[in-house]
């Protein structure tokens, strides 16, 4: 198991540096506790929430469902990525250990600075888009709602309820008046102050007809 350094340690939270992209001044952002991060790897993109982050030294707990999961060994150079506002960040990161536990945690150094992708996927469009989410058995049971925002990434919405993290859901996407059936993924669920609860899900099936129509679609928008 990877033990954690003493608390003694300063931990860095979302600090901002300045760097230069593209000969202008702008303003980069640390990988920080708490944020939700992922990498690449065998082909699999593997979903991860940094647990501590001191100096260079990062902890990612392994956050994607574990069952035919393969993790990069120690030696491994990875690109972690995180997002921050409307920004897409990337660091490259080199495996130093990995904590095979119930809840396995990798242990990364840190290499170089952040850098800022310009990436369609990560923007984010405030479209209300009628979608409808089938639970229960046999997914008989729909529940309605409306995008909050949208990206080739996934959506946000609100319900009354939330769905348990990290379970898959079905839903049908309205878009233009033709429904698109979608897969996905729930990241995270945040209870608001009118008693809703805020749900974020990353769209996990992307190789079909109607995922391919949305994307599409997102990407052709200004």
């Amino acid at each position: 198991m990877i033990s954690m350094p003493a608390a003694s340690y300063t931990i860095c939270n979302n600090n901002e540096f300045q760097t230069t992209l593209r000969g202008r001044h702008t303003v980069a952002v640390f990988l920080s506790t708490n944020t939700h991060a992922s990498f690449w790897y065998d082909e699999t993109v593997i979903e991860t929430i940094v647990k501590l982050r001191l100096a260079d030294q990062c902890y990612l707990e392994i956050i994607t469902p574990l069952s035919g999961l393969r993790l990069p060994p120690p030696g491994t150079v990875i690109q972690v990525r995180w997002q921050w506002n409307q920004t897409l960040w990337q660091q490259n990161a080199y495996v130093e250990r990995t904590d095979l536990s119930a809840q396995p945690v990798l242990s990364v150094v840190l290499e170089g600075d952040p850098q800022a992708q310009e990436n369609r996927r990560t923007r984010r469009h405030a479209l209300s888009l009628p979608v409808t989410f089938s639970t229960g058995p046999l997914g008989l049971k729909k529940i309605s709602s409306e995008t909050e925002d949208i990206s080739v990434q996934g959506l946000r919405c609100q319900l009354e309820k939330p769905f348990p993290e990290q379970s898959p859901v079905a839903m049908t996407l309205t878009l233009r008046g033709a429904p698109l059936h979608l897969q996905g993924r729930v990241l995270r669920c945040v209870a608001t102050q009118s008693g809703m609860t805020q749900v974020a899900i990353r769209f996990t099936q992307t190789d079909n007809a109607d995922f391919k129509l949305l994307k599409s679609y997102l990407e052709s928008l200004p």
